[in-house]
């Protein structure tokens, strides 16, 4: 299987994070790559990876959206803060 276009996932990645975490997308909204595969202008490999990273992160689980807790926003804020680079794979 080859990696995802990084640009592609990044995109991905960072766009379906910050609509959960403004509330976009709002707790026990289910995600269906499809959608969201033809909303960004992508593939649904970087979609599937995202997901999959999200749902290591806590936000997603079982494809859908997890309401992220007041020390859930907290803690991402600081984990961001101390390695920006944690963003991006």
């Amino acid at each position: 299987m080859s990696k995802p276009s990084s640009s592609a996932y990044v995109l991905a990645y960072e766009t379906i994070r910050d609509r959960i975490l403004n509330g976009e997308l709002e707790g026990g909204t289910k995600l269906t790559e499809e959608r969201l595969a033809e909303e960004l202008g992508v593939s649904r490999t970087p979609i599937r990876e995202s997901i999959r990273r999200l749902e290591q992160e806590g936000l997603i689980k079982k494809k859908r959206v997890v309401k992220p807790t007041e020390s859930d926003l907290r803690h991402m804020f600081q984990v961001r803060m101390i390695d920006p680079r944690r963003t991006c794979h």
